[in-house]
């Protein structure tokens, strides 16, 4: 079982400032979280990291400046415990 928020609001106040998959203990790790804008820029990539924390969660960032207030696309790919591969994608809207 897994769950994408479908909104983010980065703002520091430590509720919802990261975006990433949640997951129950069958998703050990995930492969890879890409974040698009609605031009299909590649924004933000991160590989190797495991679901539910802040390591490898898109902190709403991009080269160092805050990405703008909008709708942002998210491809995870990842493996369950049983081995299968999984690519899962959707839409999140930022807030500030």
């Amino acid at each position: 079982k897994v769950y994408f928020p479908n909104a983010f609001s980065p703002n520091g106040d430590n509720i919802n400032d990261y975006f990433n998959l949640i997951s129950d203990s069958s998703v050990e790790r995930i492969d890879v979280l890409n974040i698009f804008d609605r031009w299909g820029d590649l924004l933000y990539e991160y590989h190797d990291f495991a679901p539910n924390g802040f390591q490898g969660a898109w902190d709403g960032n991009v080269n160092g400046q805050k990405a703008l207030p909008g709708v942002y696309i998210y491809l995870f790919q990842f493996k369950d415990k049983a081995g299968d591969l999984h690519h899962l994608s959707g839409d999140l809207s930022l807030i500030r």
